[in-house]
């Protein structure tokens, strides 16, 4: 997902990933090809917990792990001597929901972007 989506927090705080300025209001009788789809956003960090805003972004990460929010698909510490701390690459997600006509435009732009190698 490109940096000018947002994500903005949804019904019951499900994470609602968006252009627009706030989650729009989804009728129950709306058919599900109308109503938010079920999407993920990928994130890998390289984090030095030596630094103090790296550690508190790597304890947000396994805040939303805790809360089911976030999954940790991959992660590698390695300890750095001159520094007496660790360094951290993390391989992470969020879930969440996103407007079917956005998804759809995402998509595009995404599958675009694959074929052409940009």
């Amino acid at each position: 997902m490109g940096e000018e989506f947002k994500m903005l927090l949804g019904s019951e705080g499900v994470p609602f990933f968006t252009q627009r300025k706030a989650v729009p209001d989804y009728k129950d009788s709306f058919p599900t090809s109308m109503k938010p789809q079920p999407v993920s956003k990928v994130q890998v960090d390289v984090l030095d917990l030596a630094v103090p805003e790296d550690l508190v972004r790597y304890k947000n990460i396994w805040d939303g792990v805790g809360m089911r929010s976030i999954t940790v698909f991959f992660e590698n510490m390695e300890w750095i001597a001159e520094k007496s701390n660790w360094k951290v690459l993390i391989r992470w997600c969020v879930s969440g929901c996103m407007d079917p006509g956005e998804l759809r435009d995402l998509r595009q732009v995404a599958t675009t972007r694959m074929i052409n190698n940009t």
